[in-house]
């Protein structure tokens, strides 16, 4: 038993001894390691990549059901101040009033196609750490236990034998395409041949060996590429989130100021249809006067005309609500709730500045689009430089080193070893080289083609862009003369309805020609104040489409603000 015993102490000793022989060729190669190593950092700290950070982290949007109706609605945002709801007393129709900061935090918060695109950054995110990873050190070890037991009539061949072999070492490709590997071994054999010095005996063995690309696959433009272009692509999806945050953002004000004229459309509708009930009374009132069914039946032609109309816009502010709802995605206002939405935020009428160079040229460096193109061109110069290196022939440096030792004894073993009597070296170099290299040759032109073709997608965003651009800025300049023209035709129509009102006074009987003009005036008023809200909604539109395009919407105070708060509310 004793017996037994020792031999384990002694094997634990010794596995100790040969991990703390690898800790310190770990300590001896630390430099290598640490050239070795790549971070995968990619260095953003900009307000849309912490909030795109904040939205991947939160994961799926909550919702009351996994299927059904209940999955339509999303649980409450504790962080997210509900709004009040107003009761109707007449009506007993629920409505919240709406600001369009209240607006885009919801989106910010809540929107599921924003949400579904802030997975994209992280994902190319772990696809850098993986690219990165590829030079990471690894730790690798053994252990066997062999026993041999074979008859033979040779007296100088053992028939028994017993090994023992405990290995660990460490290896690593490093960005300069090096393959290397350290490793530290203990080996205990014994046979029973009658002829040998010692039955028992301890051969360690420490190795080293390198295998250095100088050619094909060396230097660090080659073997960083995988790295270099997994970040690169990192960029371009935070630039597809940026893209997909300003087009929601830019969608909630459009839909926003478009639920504002639809509300004043309904009012104006009411109000055409209000005045047309009026002058239908009036006219039966007169009825044996003066008033024929003549007159009777062309005003309630327009009573039942402007019913419909009013049917159709009504419509249309619930199909815009139901737009801007689904966009915001809140537990107060989603697909589900029926809630009237009132736009209470007002409206810009100030026209900034408009310099087509100064925009085209912010444009130019600020717009998504572009950014992703540029990037395409990175990556396509990276891909050049592989697929150049990989035409050339493959040369690499070989070179390996052993230091052996050998005694009866762990201790006296390890000492031949630390005295180096026993050494091993080889040096050398490899070469191949493909007579046809035609694949080579194809992939290095087919990487110049592409470069060529990033080029051009390029040219072609840019070209769009300033169109898009020139087009915006008429659309603004557009729309704000539109509000100045339509303010004032709205002023004469109702300056027009006022005459025709106080004819109707001293008018001493009433006929169908003066029946129209009353009806036709007050559609004609109905229709200037809505072309003159309209082309105030044209306007603020045009402004947040033209900051879309030039790559700027995000800068804009109200979103800015709203991001911001949308962060804080994390």
């Amino acid at each position: 038993m004793d017996n037994t015993n020792s031999k384990t102490s002694t094997l634990q000793i010794k596995t100790v001894c040969c991990f703390r022989t690898t800790a310190a060729l770990l300590l001896l190669c630390s430099p290598a390691l640490f050239t070795g190593c790549v971070s995968d950092d990619v260095s953003e700290q900009s307000m849309i990549s912490g909030y795109q950070r904040i939205v991947s982290a939160k994961g799926p949007q909550q919702r009351d059901a996994d299927d059904g109706v209940g999955m339509l609605l999303p649980e409450p945002t504790l962080t997210i101040a509900a709004l009040e709801v107003i009761e109707d007393p007449n009506s007993e129709e629920f409505s919240v009033n709406l600001s369009i900061k209240e607006a885009l935090v919801r989106a910010f918060s809540n929107n599921s196609e924003i949400r579904i695109t802030s997975f994209e950054p992280s994902i190319a995110k772990e696809d850098v750490t993986k690219a990165a990873g590829k030079f990471d050190v690894s730790l690798f070890g053994q252990f066997n236990n062999e026993r041999t037991d074979i008859p033979n009539n040779s007296s100088i061949i053992a028939d028994r034998k017993d090994a023992r072999i405990i290995e660990s070492g460490i290896t690593q490709t490093n960005t300069m395409g090096s393959e290397w590997s350290v490793s530290y071994g203990l080996t205990r054999n014994w046979d029973n041949l009658a002829s040998t010095t010692v039955n028992t005996r301890y051969e360690p063995i420490l190795n080293f060996q390198i295998r250095q690309p100088l050619w094909r696959d060396g230097w660090e433009e080659v073997n960083l590429a995988g790295v270099n272009i997994s970040k690169l692509k990192y960029q371009a999806a935070l630039l597809s989130f940026r893209q997909k945050t300003e087009e929601i953002s830019a969608n909630v004000i459009v839909v926003y100021w478009t639920l504002m004229e639809s509300a004043k459309s309904v009012e104006v509708q009411e109000w055409l249809l209000e005045e047309s009930i009026k002058t239908l009374a009036k006219v039966v009132g007169r009825r044996g006067i003066d008033a024929s069914m003549v007159h009777i039946k062309q005003a309630e032609t327009a009573v039942k005309t402007r019913q419909a109309t009013l049917l159709q816009v009504t419509k249309r502010f619930a199909d815009v609500q139901d737009t801007l709802t689904r966009m915001l995605s809140d537990r107060q206002l989603n697909v589900l709730e029926r809630f009237k939405v009132i736009p209470v935020s007002q409206p810009n009428v100030t026209l900034g500045e408009m310099d087509y160079s100064k925009i085209l040229e912010t444009a130019m460096g600020s717009n998504p689009l572009i950014q992703q193109a540029k990037l395409g061109i990175k990556i396509a110069d990276i891909n050049i430089e592989v697929a150049k290196n990989q035409k050339s022939p493959r040369l690499d440096l070989i070179a390996a080193a052993k230091l052996h030792g050998l005694n009866r004894g762990y201790g006296a073993a390890n000492d031949s070893l630390s005295q180096r009597d026993y050494t091993s070296y080889t040096v050398g170099i490899s070469y191949e080289y493909s007579l046809g290299n035609r694949t080579r040759a194809a992939e290095h032109r087919k990487r110049l083609l592409e470069r060529s073709r990033a080029v051009s997608v390029k040219h072609n965003v840019a070209d769009q862009i300033a169109q898009e651009i020139r087009e915006k800025i008429r659309m603004v300049e557009t729309a704000h003369r539109q509000m100045a023209i339509q303010a004032e035709a709205a002023e004469a129509s109702r300056m027009h309805l006022r005459g025709v009102e106080d004819v109707e006074l001293i008018r001493k009987s009433l006929t169908p020609e003066f029946l129209l003009v009353k009806l036709q005036a007050q559609e004609s008023l109905a229709n200037a104040e809505y072309a003159e809200i309209k082309a105030i909604a044209d306007f603020n539109n045009a402004q947040v489409l033209l900051a879309q395009v030039s790559g700027t919407v995000l800068e804009m105070h109200q979103i800015a603000s709203s991001m911001s708060s949308a962060v804080a509310l994390r």
